[in-house]
């Protein structure tokens, strides 16, 4: 009996860990209006404990190996089983205070087969996020600049860490919160677009480009009818 007792004695305390909950709306309001942790901010994209991020000026599709404009007027699908990484339009600012972060799926979005993997965003970050959504709904699925996209949850930091995001913490990669990571090749640019380019093609390849380019007209206007 007294061996329990000398047992359970010796048996180590827990950590003392501060209790941590997301930053609710009022919260993140206050921070953005003193230390501009989110830019543009608007309140109307604020949820009980979430802040809902938009779509920003561009994307990229790593299965057609291009880049788009989103703000250019032109529509924008996610076709099925593609692979996008989108711009926010939103610039965060997590290094004046330290924050931290996830990036979760808002269910308006995911109920339409568009789906982001949950991602975290480091104290020290600062920038724009690159948010990559895949299609794995049946139908093409329309983006447009401006549009809720995803939720940011932001945590308060009970201390300062010892490794910050792009200062004591080195990104893994240089190009990693940034729309460039997305992919490393893309399709050649248009030969129409460079006169250089023009002539090393020739007319074949430039008709080529033509006919594709014809092509991708006929089944957007098939689509918006």
């Amino acid at each position: 009996m007294s061996g329990a007792r000398d047992e359970q004695a010796h048996r180590p305390e827990p950590l003392e860990i501060p209790a941590q909950s997301p930053l609710i709306d009022r919260d993140i309001l206050d921070l953005a209006s003193r230390f501009n942790v989110i830019d543009p901010f608007d309140p109307d994209m604020l949820s009980g404990c979430s802040y809902d991020l938009r779509v920003g000026k561009q994307a990229r599709s790593r299965n057609r190996m291009m880049k788009f404009s989103l703000d250019s007027g032109k529509d924008f699908y996610i076709e099925s089983g593609e692979c996008v990484t989108i711009e926010t339009l939103e610039v965060l600012n997590f290094r004046e205070p330290p924050l931290f972060g996830y990036v979760v799926n808002k269910h308006s979005v995911l109920a339409r087969g568009l789906v982001h993997p949950i991602t975290k965003i480091d104290p020290g970050f600062k920038g724009h996020l690159a948010v990559t959504m895949f299609n794995h709904g049946n139908e093409a699925e329309k983006i447009e600049f401006g549009q809720k996209i995803i939720s940011l949850v932001i945590y308060p930091l009970h201390a300062i860490p010892d490794r910050i995001y792009g200062d004591t913490q080195v990104p893994s990669s240089g190009r990693e919160g940034n729309l460039e990571i997305a992919t490393v090749v893309d399709r050649p640019p248009d030969p129409s677009d460079d006169k250089g380019l023009a002539k090393m093609y020739g007319r074949p390849v430039q008709r080529l480009y033509e006919r594709v380019a014809e092509l991708e007209a006929k089944v957007l206007d098939l689509r918006n009818r």
